[in-house]
């Protein structure tokens, strides 16, 4: 049987993730209504430990550099590769890796417009 403190700890937990859940789901419906593609430089990759791998890497938005970093499963993804994000434009720390397209040889980081891309199906036909 659960003590006092316990069910208001498990109860404190459960507030938390449905607070980050519907965060969570306020940025993705950001991003995707006015959201717009850069790209990420990754600038090292490491062991995290229990979450698996991490990787840092720094975007541009308006010529001003940002820096990310992220954790998990890195697929292709190695030290001085182009990575594709969705960033926000109400705040440019706001951003999702977009991780089932690999950036095209076309790209190159100080290539991107200042604004980024609203699509980047067809990217290398438009620069």
């Amino acid at each position: 049987m659960k003590t006092k403190e316990e069910k208001i700890f498990s109860s404190l937990i459960v507030v938390l993730l449905i607070i980050f859940s519907i965060n969570r789901f306020y940025e993705d419906r950001q991003l995707k209504k006015d959201g717009f593609f850069s790209v990420g430089h990754v600038s090292s990759i490491s062991f995290g430990g229990g979450d698996g791998w991490a990787f840092k890497f720094s975007y541009k938005v308006k010529g001003n550099i940002y820096l990310g970093s992220n954790k998990g499963s890195v697929g292709a993804i190695s030290k001085d590769s182009l990575v594709f994000l969705r960033i926000s434009n109400d705040d440019y720390s706001i951003w999702r890796l977009i991780t089932d397209k690999k950036v095209p040889e076309c790209v190159k980081f100080n290539d991107v417009p200042e604004r980024g891309w609203k699509n980047i199906d067809s990217i290398c036909s438009n620069l």
